[in-house]
């Protein structure tokens, strides 16, 4: 569901931005505005994670982001390298599977795990 409703603030965004922007900066743009609505939707409702140290998830959740945006970032330009002319949410669309489910995995294996304090 979390990743339903952020695919939709990212496509729906990349709809927008595509008329503004070069394909891979509306691609960029719209993926950052994907990705705060994840963070934000997996965090307090899907794994109702109470972690504290907040600066280190974020970390954590960032770097999975980056590996995430890379392999789509590769699947978006393949796509449009091999069909010129496709429309940029067709290449969307091939590009956000792979991502997702390997995201998935490593959000609720590390980030969203609770982890035990961190004593003084």
């Amino acid at each position: 569901m979390v990743g339903g409703m952020a695919a939709a603030v990212d496509v729906t965004a990349l709809g927008l931005f595509r008329y503004v922007l070069a394909p891979t900066a509306a691609f960029s743009a719209a993926f950052a505005a994907g990705v705060v609505t994840h963070f934000l939707l997996n965090k307090y409702w899907t794994f109702r994670c109470a972690r504290t140290d907040f600066l280190r998830q974020i970390a954590e959740y960032l770097l999975v982001v980056a590996i995430n945006y890379a392999i789509q970032l590769v699947v978006f330009r393949g796509v449009l390298s091999a069909w010129p002319g496709v429309s940029v949410l067709i290449a969307k669309a091939a590009a956000l599977p792979p991502g997702t489910v390997l995201g998935f995995f490593l959000f609720k294996k590390h980030v969203f795990k609770r982890h035990p304090p961190v004593l003084p």
